[in-house]
């Protein structure tokens, strides 16, 4: 079985440094909620507004946050995705 982490990168002009910082919030969101972010994922990937996928959505506002406030970001966005670990 493949095993997975949580990742991020950014769209627009952002630093990939936001991205692992809203890759943090996003854990700690899923953390919170004591949900697993693959399945989580793989609900998204079927369905967007299912329950959980819904989580995921969540998720990925709260990554988002770091972005808030600056306003050198505002064409930016985190958007977090399932990365496969290699053996």
């Amino acid at each position: 079985m493949s095993k997975f982490e949580l990742g991020a990168y950014t769209i627009g002009d952002a630093p990939q440094y936001l991205a692992d910082e809203g890759v943090e919030l996003a854990k700690k969101y899923f953390d919170e909620q004591d949900i697993d972010m693959l399945v989580c994922f793989e609900a998204y990937e079927r369905d967007q507004n299912s329950d959980l996928g819904r989580h995921w959505l969540a998720a990925e506002r709260e990554a988002n946050r770091v972005l808030a406030g600056d306003g050198r970001y505002d064409n930016s966005m985190v958007v977090l995705e399932a990365v496969e670990l290699e053996s």
